[in-house]
């Protein structure tokens, strides 16, 4: 993908730095990904991944004086481009069906599997009225 957005932006970059990039951008996706349990936010990666390409792009090019304005396009692109790609890989949550019956959770499960959860709802209904005393009106939430 970075190849493609230099291709496109017409910059030749060279062999060595291809490996300095590819190795940097690794380096930073391993300490994103740390640790394993930890959800990754894809918007925070797709920013830090461009900010680290275009960084090492202005230091490889800094006898050129690539153009800011430049520069900002091309982090702008890529960090749009990181973010598609990273949705092409995210994986729809597991489901799970729930059996609303207890007749339908017996028959489902044993008790070794079952957590059963006892809970009582009660209802605190509340609505507004208008008081009104003497030429005064006032709203005021009551119980029902």
């Amino acid at each position: 993908m970075v190849a493609r957005q230099f291709e496109k932006d017409k910059i030749e970059i060279k062999e060595p730095f291809k490996i300095r990039l590819k190795a940097a951008l690794a380096e930073r996706v391993n300490r994103l990904t740390q640790p394993k349990e930890v959800d990754v936010d894809i918007n925070r990666f797709a920013d830090d991944l461009s900010k680290t390409t275009v960084r090492m792009l202005v230091e490889e090019k800094k006898d050129q004086k690539l153009d800011p304005d430049q520069s900002m396009k091309i982090e702008k692109s890529l960090r749009e481009n990181s973010r598609m790609e990273f949705l092409k890989l995210r994986t729809p949550p597991p489901r799970l069906n729930v059996l609303v019956t207890t007749q339908e959770i017996r028959e489902a499960a044993t008790s070794d599997s079952v957590t059963r959860i006892r809970i009582s709802l009660s209802e605190q209904a509340m609505e507004w009225t208008m008081v009104e005393s003497g030429d005064q009106t006032q709203e005021r939430l009551v119980p029902e």
